[in-house]
């Protein structure tokens, strides 16, 4: 008999998000419990990530995906795929809980009507189509962008950087020390914990893998870096990025993601996914928007509990002035504890 993996795997949305690494990763990391929903009649099948968090953020709750991933339902049969949300209803009320389910598009109306799922938008996803080629690419961005990259090429070359990818843990560590510093003093926010990016950093698969690519100064120090999920079958998920404060001035990530878009068109790729962003930060949504992308409103859908919407770009600011006081040693020891409640 064949596994839900082998059956899923050859739906045309099937993504890193709804694999058995990411699952575990999740579990591992979070400490939450993981079950995934698979009902298979014949060649009929319906298919959704489940996993079950109980935080002091959102309650108690079955999702489809902690935190802002937004993949997309993997069914061939409509019929099954409500089956599954209304069993999973059914136990969610049992336990006085309640179901959120994370959506890249709309659920089909009738989906809604038979399941009785409250939809509200949520954030912007940004996706940048690729060409074939790279000249198609440039000719797409406008004179003045195009103008703007090379300048910062020039101040690249001048100044002696050069990309390196992370490929030891030492190297991990001074990444995830960056990127801590970088979420307290400039977001004023808890960044995921380092077991998540260990885990990543150990992916050992022959479609899914896992890169940082660093800009490094003439002293071999990572100045900025983006973090980067590959999928060979076309696309790559530009998933964190972070520069060092010391080198705002030479717009190091501008390189990486260039570097990034040109190396996905070389290797065939079709989309990178700029992933989500809060509908008020509205900088850095015009910064995805010059690469390219289009954007698109995501989704999220609740049953047995009236959503709440929390803003966590804007919300909680006292708390977050006190954080951004907070010594990043005392940082690093408390996220594994805090980042899962906010799950």
């Amino acid at each position: 008999m064949k596994s839900y993996l082998d059956v899923i795997q050859n739906n045309t949305d099937f993504g890193f998000f709804h694999t058995l690494i990411w699952q575990n990763i999740v579990r591992d990391v979070y400490k939450v419990q993981s079950e995934p929903l698979f009902t298979m009649q014949g060649s009929k099948y319906s298919f959704l990530t489940n996993f079950e968090v109980n935080s002091l953020l959102s309650g108690h709750k079955f999702t489809n995906m902690p935190f802002n991933y937004y993949p997309k339902p993997l069914y061939n049969n409509k019929n099954l795929f409500v089956h599954s949300i209304l069993e999973l209803g059914k136990k969610a009320e049992n336990l006085d809980a309640y179901i959120e389910l994370k959506m890249a598009s709309r659920l089909a109306e009738d989906i809604l009507e038979k399941t009785k799922l409250l939809e509200t938008k949520a954030n912007f996803v940004s996706i940048l189509n690729l060409p074939p080629t790279y000249d198609d690419y440039k000719n797409k961005i406008s004179k003045k962008f195009k103008a703007n990259l090379n300048n910062k090429y020039n101040k690249f070359s001048k100044n002696g950087f050069y990309i390196k990818n992370v490929s030891s843990f030492i190297e991990l560590d001074e990444f995830y020390s960056l990127l801590a510093k970088t979420y307290r003093n400039r977001h004023r926010m808890v960044c995921q914990p380092k077991l998540l990016f260990k885990k990543l950093f150990q992916i050992k698969d022959g479609r899914f893998s896992f890169e940082i690519r660093t800009i490094k100064n003439q002293g071999n120090k990572i100045c900025s870096a983006i973090v980067v999920i590959l999928d060979n079958h076309g696309t790559a998920f530009y998933s964190w990025g972070v520069t060092d404060q010391k080198y705002y001035k030479y717009s190091l990530s501008y390189i990486l993601i260039n570097e990034l878009i040109k190396d996905s068109i070389n290797k065939g790729y079709k989309i990178i996914d700029f992933g989500s962003t809060s509908k008020s930060d509205q900088d850095l949504l015009s910064f995805k928007s010059h690469w390219g992308c289009n954007t698109f409103e995501t989704y999220n859908y609740y049953l047995h509990k009236k959503h709440e919407s929390i803003d966590l770009n804007s919300s909680y600011k006292c708390l977050r002035y006190i954080f951004s006081k907070t010594p990043i040693f005392i940082i690093n020891s408390i996220n594994p504890l805090i980042v899962p409640q906010l799950a």
